[in-house]
């Protein structure tokens, strides 16, 4: 069986779908949960056949924003102060860390999100992935609390682990 890139992703009727919906979801709310795009679409006999990783890369070309994975822990109950404190804990990390079960872009209630985001990828980008003993705003000087950040440049993916429906 040929391996599904994401142009055959892009040709699917059902990943369209779910594409349009994750894009509404995140025009509304500026987060969307994999598995509400999934029962808002009576896809759960399908939720395994869903290429997640593709779709991400497909919203982040189409929208032309940074996209933040979310693991499971975010969309449970949890105080807005613990999530600021720790964004960390809420995203999900490269290397099978966290899987990825939704996403987020930048937005009021994101903002925190995005720039824990941005270190991590600022620091793979300087090979130093696990370096946190700098602050955070040594890493990025030009983003503060209060600033919008700047266009995120469209570099590539990593690959994030989805969690698989039927587990």
């Amino acid at each position: 069986m040929p391996r599904v890139t994401k142009e055959h992703v892009r040709a699917c009727f059902v990943h369209q779908k779910v594409i349009d919906e994750c894009k509404e979801r995140l025009t509304k709310r500026n987060v969307v949960s994999f598995d509400e795009v999934i029962d808002a679409l009576h896809l759960e006999a399908m939720a395994d056949a869903i290429h997640w990783n593709h779709i991400r890369q497909i919203l982040y070309e189409d929208i032309g924003k940074r996209l933040i994975p979310l693991c499971q822990l975010y969309f449970k109950r949890h105080k807005l102060e613990e999530e600021k404190v720790k964004p960390g804990k809420f995203t999900a990390g490269t290397g099978g860390q966290k899987t990825m079960v939704g996403l987020a872009w930048y937005g009021d209630n994101t903002s925190h999100l995005f720039q824990h985001n941005l270190v991590i990828l600022f620091n793979q980008v300087d090979g130093k992935a696990k370096s946190y003993s700098k602050k955070r705003e040594d890493l990025i000087p030009h983003i503060g609390p209060n600033d919008t950040p700047p266009s995120a440049p469209m570099l590539p993916l990593p690959p994030v682990p989805i969690r698989n429906s039927a587990a």
